[in-house]
């Protein structure tokens, strides 16, 4: 498992520095339609506005994999599989379902009745050309190390395909609920070739709402397709006509949805959540997010490199004090382990149970903070430098840990980059010569691309994923914790799966090298006015899903 899910968090900072924002001044009329109440008739309008933070990558499941284009894609484009309701259920969507034969054989039965915007029916060549796109190194798919494990994808009957996998891998289930799954037009690729999912090439794609236009660094548009395939279960939407509008900056954007400019912001900052509460034309909704936002500390430098320098840091943080100070509802309180609450999966009592037993960091015991200090190389403290980016929530963060650490007489500097270079950090870059990372303590978050608490443990905790390019930003080693990793994913039983990787976390948590702060809410901002409902109850997985066909506006 030697790459790991990293776009969903990095794009949108790549995105922002590439984009000139362009804001209209107001919102478009657009259509009407009439819906029937029973009291009344209603003169609806059709036209739905909602704010971007950045620009999206591309309209090409291969090349689209971050929180801003993700939620855009799951409108206009299907996958063979999806995540279902608030619990994030795994569903059949171009396919019935699936069935796992063997511990390397998955079979999928797939629609015989899709059809793409322009009409043509979606062929099994279609399916099959789209899946192997993310296999080709040509291509260079950003998500083709979901297919790592993929042996062959072959087709097995009329409307048949099976997988076989070269071993086993307890999360491949999931694959094809995100961008890997998705199908698109193979005659549509092959005749824009380089220009398939841009302004100029467009897409050609099978969801309800097809591609009109993108004004780069302004708005895309999308409008309903008439002739959609599964209008029978996903019934005629409210909204015929769906423009994503670009607007980077926070308070702008804020600005946007409170003036009616927009009809949604999903991306609420921190330090506008009371504001967008206290607004009376809007609703703000918060789905808790598959996230565990941290401290990292480089595991290969000094002091770092000091395990009881990292306890007495870690002690000498009043979590309590910074989440109802700092964090407030922009994220959940710290569970003590890795894995947020979204993704105690498939055994939820069996991990809330663990949690609730397991030897968690020392939450803000001066004493026992002190005492670890004496015991490391460092009992007079020393100075550290801790790099962060530009954003509001980061250096309030960061003010905070610098008073925390004074009470170890450790002198905590604080370093400012972009969000596009801390994100490299992250991942690997800048990697010196002798072969470690170019910083002390980085603050960052991981997402998981699907419910199960690998989906965090594996990218930040592997050795594998440790060097350049890799997700592991502790550069963190522990034979405990990779056996332990690497033995759960290759078995089907998840009450196993679950004891080893519990037995990892208890490793990590002795260990130290993150400290998980808090687990990361997604706040949206929702016009009360326009929206009568849509958005509650999405899940964790939410960016994969196609919300808007069920969106039911009001005004």
């Amino acid at each position: 498992m030697r790459k790991a899910r990293w776009l969903v968090l990095a794009s949108a900072a790549v995105a922002a520095i590439a984009l000139t924002v362009a804001v209209s001044g107001c919102a478009s009329k657009g259509s009407t339609s009439q819906t029937t109440d029973p009291t009344e008739t209603k003169t609806i309008n059709s036209t739905f506005n909602a704010g971007l933070n950045g620009e999206v990558t591309s309209l090409d499941p291969v090349y689209l994999y971050d929180w801003t284009s993700c939620p855009v894609m799951a409108q206009y484009s299907e996958a063979l599989m999806q995540f279902s309701g608030p619990d994030d259920e795994l569903a059949g969507w171009l396919a019935t379902g699936y069935e796992q034969v063997d511990d390397l054989t998955y079979v999928y039965q797939i629609h015989d009745n899709v059809t793409f915007w322009d009409g043509t029916p979606m062929t099994m060549e279609d399916v099959l050309f789209s899946l192997k796109r993310h296999m080709d190194p040509d291509v260079g798919s950003y998500l083709a190390w979901m297919f790592e494990a993929v042996d062959t994808i072959e087709q097995t009957g009329d409307w048949e395909l099976t997988v076989k996998l070269k071993e086993p891998d307890a999360t491949f289930k999931y694959i094809f609920a995100t961008s890997a799954g998705h199908v698109h037009q193979k005659a549509a690729i092959e005749a824009a070739g380089t220009d398939y999912g841009t302004a100029k090439g467009g897409v050609m794609a099978t969801g309800a709402y097809k591609f009109v236009e993108w004004q780069t660094g302004v708005q895309l548009v999308f409008e309903y397709n008439e002739n959609y395939w599964n209008k029978a279960e996903m019934g005629e939407p409210d909204i015929k006509k769906l423009v994503y509008q670009n607007i980077e900056e926070d308070a702008t954007r804020s600005m946007a949805v409170k003036s009616g400019q927009i009809d949604v912001d999903f991306w609420v900052p921190t330090d506008k959540v009371e504001e967008m509460q206290s607004a009376d034309n809007l609703n703000t909704v918060i789905i808790p997010g598959p996230t565990a936002d941290y401290l990292v500390y480089n595991t290969q430098v000094k002091p770092l490199d000091d395990v009881n320098f990292r306890r007495a840091l870690s002690a000498a943080i009043d979590i309590e004090n910074l989440q109802e100070n700092v964090i407030k509802q922009g994220a959940a309180p710290s569970t003590g382990i890795t894995v947020p609450t979204t993704l105690y999966k498939p055994d939820k009592a069996q991990w809330e149970d663990f949690a609730s037993k397991v030897t968690k960091y020392t939450n803000y015991d001066l004493t026992a903070a002190k005492s670890y200090l004496a015991q490391s190389a460092y009992p007079d403290g020393t100075s550290l430098t801790l790099t962060v980016d530009k954003q509001a929530i980061s250096n309030s963060l960061a003010l905070y840990l610098q008073q925390a650490f004074k009470e170890l007489n450790v002198d905590l500097k604080i370093e400012k980059v972009s969000y596009e270079e801390l994100i490299g950090l992250l991942l690997g870059d800048k990697i010196q010569k002798d072969g470690t990372r170019p910083y002390q303590i980085l603050m960052g978050s991981w997402a998981a691309d699907f419910p199960d608490p690998s989906g965090v443990l594996i990218p930040i905790y592997a050795s594998g994923n440790r060097g350049e390019g890799g997700s592991n930003s502790a550069e963190y080693t522990n034979k405990i914790v990779d056996d332990a990793l690497d033995k759960q994913a290759t078995l089907s039983d998840d009450a196993e799966r679950a004891v080893l990787m519990q037995k990892a976390i208890e490793q990590i948590n002795e260990d130290v090298p993150y400290y998980v702060y808090s687990h990361t809410n997604y706040i949206f901002a929702v016009n009360k006015e326009r929206v009568a409902s849509g958005f509650e109850d999405l899940g964790a997985m939410w960016t994969w899903k196609p919300m808007m066909a069920k969106v039911k506006l009001s005004k």
